[in-house]
């Protein structure tokens, strides 16, 4: 009833191709998702919430 599978970074996409977040925002997800460490982790998280406050 309605329900499909969405792709890695689906929500993501959808939300940049309906002008949501910018291309910077998607890239900073990324980020957050590929980081290897905790640190990495933390340092993609501080990058993203500064590209979101305006």
């Amino acid at each position: 009833m309605g329900q499909f599978l969405l792709n890695l970074g689906e929500f993501t996409k959808r939300a940049f191709l309906n002008g949501r977040i910018d291309l910077s925002q998607a890239e900073a997800i990324i980020d957050v998702i590929n980081a290897k460490t905790e640190k990495e982790a933390k340092a993609s998280i501080k990058q993203l919430s500064r590209r979101t406050i305006r």
